[in-house]
C-alpha cells in the first residue's frame, strides 16, 4: 500500500514538469524577437518589401495556390450541397482579401 503523503508529493511533483513543459522558453522567444528585431532594425514601416523578398515570397506564394487548389479539387470531387462555398461566400472572402491590400497599398502611398 502506498502512503498518501509521498503519493500526493509525487503527484505535485508530476504536475510541476507539467506546467514547466507548458511554459514558453523564454530563451528562445528572445532569441526569436531579437532576430525579428534586427531583420527590420533601421526599416520605414510602411515601406515596400525588397526586390529580394519579393523573388522568395512570390514563388512560394504560387506554389501555395497551386497545392491548395490542388487539395481543394480532389477533397472536393463529388461532393455536393451545404458543404460547398456558395459563390456569395467566396465573394465576400475575395472582398476582403482584395480590400487588405488595398489599405495596405494605401498606407504605403501615405508614407
Amino acid at each position: 500500500m502506498i502512503a498518501p503523503v509521498p503519493a500526493a508529493g509525487a503527484a505535485v511533483m508530476a504536475e510541476g514538469r507539467q506546467w514547466r513543459a507548458l511554459q514558453p522558453h523564454w530563451k528562445r522567444s528572445a532569441a526569436a524577437g531579437g532576430a525579428v528585431w534586427l531583420s527590420v532594425r533601421g526599416q520605414h514601416p510602411y515601406q515596400g518589401p525588397t526586390v529580394t523578398a519579393l523573388l522568395v515570397v512570390v514563388p512560394l506564394l504560387v506554389v501555395n495556390l497551386v497545392a491548395t487548389l490542388a487539395v481543394a479539387r480532389r477533397r472536393t470531387t463529388g461532393v455536393s450541397g451545404r458543404s460547398r462555398l456558395r459563390p456569395a461566400e467566396i465573394t465576400v472572402m475575395v472582398v476582403i482579401w482584395v480590400g487588405v491590400f488595398v489599405v495596405m497599398g494605401a498606407l504605403a502611398g501615405a508614407g
